[in-house]
């Protein structure tokens, strides 16, 4: 590797073309790095004392290594400033138009006829090789369509310049064009002046040798300025470790719709989750060097690697829509991401997977999943806590794909500790005496989901509310009936002291928020703070309700306090323990 100084406009003169290879990130300067390079070319312009301003380094594959045409280029790091700079002389071709008259223009040195010849446009290349920087998909047809406006603007068509696709528009390369013209006539400075200052701009020129690791210097460089995201530091290891010709239909093909598909931060969300899958363990905040580890290991070539990235890819979006469909195993796949616990989706992932490869039958991979929802919905309604749950996924991961696939995985679930445990029947019983079901994020759905079980023509409605039989506030009657505020007829309606007796106080504490005192109904506003005989009789009380879990248990109730609690929280149980069944081997 040899480095040596060079003038910007020697450089970007030379009868070459910068390729950007597929497999860097996309032009990504934002506006004020496009402002702070444009400010430094004017000050340095402004500046007779500073012979040049150093703006770093690029370095590049030469057309031996890389490329197999003449003249041709692989830029490893500088791709936003060559970009940037590339624009910034577009627009100051554009800006010269309105500054000097039209004769004037036709003598200045910034004119798009001479800029483009010297520093923008190989003269005898033909195609995609008459430019001097080639850019990347959508980066590069951006960058040609402006040169298309710029042609049109250069034979007079004003009335007809070319407009901008609308899926460019948003695009980075437009985007900053657009700001630098902006800024250039803001400025107001005279486009000799920062051609004057671009003239000054000095940079490292970095060709790479044949023994040079390409890819070791592309690690290196990018260690600092704006991180790659290691999904990117992923894509980048596994496109140059093959050929050229192979890169490009394998970015377009495989790669670059999977990026499209999710975007940047969620690619790399899913991409943590298959290196889960593939190393079974902890995969680290940095997981670049695991990858590289894993890939190394890996019998396969580069492109089965990417070929199974890509079917785990397909089966993350299957869990990502699986509330879309009306597959049977999607549904629990959408019931199980209702339970808020992510770190189990690699094991969703595998099982996925272990149903395309014919590892398990449809129906194995269904009561699978259906156990997984159970644990964590059975762990969530008790109140236990969630610190195990990496480790419990990872059980589960490794568990599955063995002989037995559902009794294995079964017997992993037996052989979880104490503290991992899914709590059995009778241990659902105990806590549902005592747990605060109201105010978690799931209340509303498990009630829904009762109802739904014991009324199979029940509608999941959002004018339900979750109504309290006991309510949420009650007073001793004799502070109840020292307020001035109510008559006594309306304090004997809402008197809920009266019918829980001496221990009041601690019934209401200990069961208010539990399941056995909980409902669905439309009427919470009416139903106010009335007592039990009140709400069961009125016009839409209990005893009319369409929810069963309402009038099939507490409309058949003459009071209620403790006992009535207690026992609808048993058969609350019932319930949810025969929705989410506590898992039995087949032998």
């Amino acid at each position: 590797m040899q480095a040596t100084n060079s003038q910007l406009t020697n450089f970007i003169g030379a009868a070459k073309q910068y390729c950007i290879p597929i497999f860097q990130r996309p032009y990504s300067w934002d506006n004020e790095d496009v402002k702070k390079l444009l400010d430094d070319i004017i000050s340095v312009a402004d500046d007779n004392r500073r012979p040049c301003h150093f703006i770093g380094s690029v370095i590049y594959l030469p057309k031996s290594q890389f490329a197999s045409q003449i003249n041709q280029c692989a830029v490893i790091d500088g791709q936003q400033r060559l970009t940037t700079i590339s624009l910034i002389l577009l627009a100051l071709a554009d800006y010269s138009r309105s500054y000097y008259s039209e004769q004037d223009y036709s003598k200045a040195n910034t004119r798009y006829e001479q800029i483009s010849e010297l520093y923008l446009i190989n003269k005898f290349g033909d195609g995609d090789l008459k430019y001097k920087l080639k850019l990347c998909g959508d980066d590069f047809s951006a960058y040609k369509k402006l040169f298309e406006i710029e042609e049109w603007k250069e034979h007079g068509s004003y009335g007809e310049e070319v407009k901008m696709p609308d899926n460019l528009k948003s695009n980075r390369v437009h985007i900053n064009f657009l700001s630098i013209c902006r800024m250039l006539k803001d400025k107001r400075s005279d486009p000799k002046h920062v051609m004057t200052g671009i003239g000054k701009l000095l940079l490292v020129d970095i060709p790479l040798n044949p023994e040079d690791n390409a890819q070791l210097v592309f690690e290196t460089v990018n260690s600092t300025g704006k991180a790659l995201t290691e999904a990117q530091k992923i894509k980048n290891y596994i496109l140059m470790t093959v050929s050229p010709d192979d890169q490009e239909s394998l970015y377009l093909d495989s790669w670059l719709p999977m990026e499209r598909g999710l975007g940047e931060t969620e690619f790399d969300s899913f991409f943590r989750y298959y290196m889960t899958v593939k190393t079974k363990k902890q995969v680290p905040y940095y997981y670049y060097d695991s990858f590289k580890e894993f890939a190394r290991k890996n019998e396969n070539d580069t492109k089965s690697i990417v070929q199974e990235i890509k079917r785990y890819y397909d089966h993350y979006i299957r869990w990502k829509n699986a509330e879309k469909s009306s597959n049977n195993s999607d549904k629990t796949i959408a019931k199980i991401k209702a339970t808020g616990q992510n770190k189990v989706t690699p094991v969703i992932l595998q099982i996925l997977d272990d149903i395309k490869n014919e590892k398990c039958s449809i129906e194995q991979a269904q009561k699978v999943l259906e156990i997984i929802e159970a644990y964590w919905m059975r762990r969530a309604i008790c109140d236990m806590p969630s610190n195990t749950a990496g480790v419990v996924c990872f059980t589960m991961l490794k568990n599955l794909g063995k002989t037995q696939y559902v009794d294995d995985f079964i017997q992993s679930i037996y052989d979880l500790t104490w503290a991992q445990r899914m709590p059995k029947d009778d241990e659902m019983k105990n806590k549902l005496y005592e747990v605060a079901i109201y105010g978690k994020d799931f209340a509303r759905r498990l009630l829904d989901r009762m109802e739904a079980h014991e009324n199979k023509d029940y509608s999941h409605s959002s004018n339900h509310s979750i109504e309290h039989v006991m309510p949420q506030t009650v007073q001793s009657h004799d502070a109840l009936y020292a307020r001035n505020d109510l008559t006594d007829a309306q304090k004997e309606k809402i008197d809920w002291a009266i019918d829980l007796g001496d221990d009041w106080q601690q019934i209401h504490q200990k069961y208010l928020n539990t399941i056995g005192n909980l409902s669905l109904t439309g009427f919470n506003a009416e139903y106010q703070n009335y007592r039990f005989k009140y709400k069961k009789e009125m016009k839409d009380g209990y005893r009319e309700s369409p929810i069963r879990l309402t009038s099939k248990t507490i409309a058949k109730k003459d009071k209620w306090g403790e006992y009535e609690i207690r026992e609808r929280s048993d058969k609350m149980c019932e319930i949810i323990c025969d929705i989410w069944k506590y898992p039995q081997k087949s032998v």
